[in-house]
């Protein structure tokens, strides 16, 4: 490109070829502000394919264990590795899990789930004084 400029430098000195130059330095701005916007849209179309290629993993249907831990694909709620109130707590902070819908952690104004026991803000299956296993969560409606 540097050679390109030079050589449009020299016949910018001579005037039957001034408009020629201007004509082909506009076109190599236009070209680069293309190349320039097109790699933006790259970047944008990987993140997008990295993101969904993350969602795609495999996961485990269970929120307190890992894939490889849960060999028998038991759900959360009946997950006998943390089967109280206070390893389940335990185990949601350890993997910073927000305490109402057990999903990773995100803003609190996002999860309306609260207790259907207690009434309180955080997940049933880590309610102290939850009376029976395994009972499902209620939505706060807005």
């Amino acid at each position: 490109m540097a050679h390109l400029e030079d050589f449009l430098d020299e016949i910018d000195t001579t005037p039957a070829f001034a408009p020629i130059s201007a004509a082909i330095r506009a076109l190599i701005n236009r070209m680069e502000n293309d190349h320039d916007s097109m790699l933006r849209q790259l970047n944008t179309i990987e993140d997008a394919c990295s993101e969904l290629l993350k969602r795609s993993e495999p996961r485990s249907s269970c929120a307190f264990c890992t894939l490889e831990e849960n060999r028998d694909m038991h759900q959360t709620v009946r997950c006998s590795r943390f089967p109280d109130a206070v390893a389940r707590t335990l185990q949601a902070a350890k993997l910073a899990l927000c305490e109402r819908c057990l999903k990773p952690k995100h803003g609190i104004d996002d999860c309306g789930v609260s207790c259907v026991y207690c009434g309180l803000p955080h997940n049933t299956l880590l309610c102290s004084s939850r009376g029976r296993p395994g009972a499902p969560y209620k939505r706060r409606h807005h």
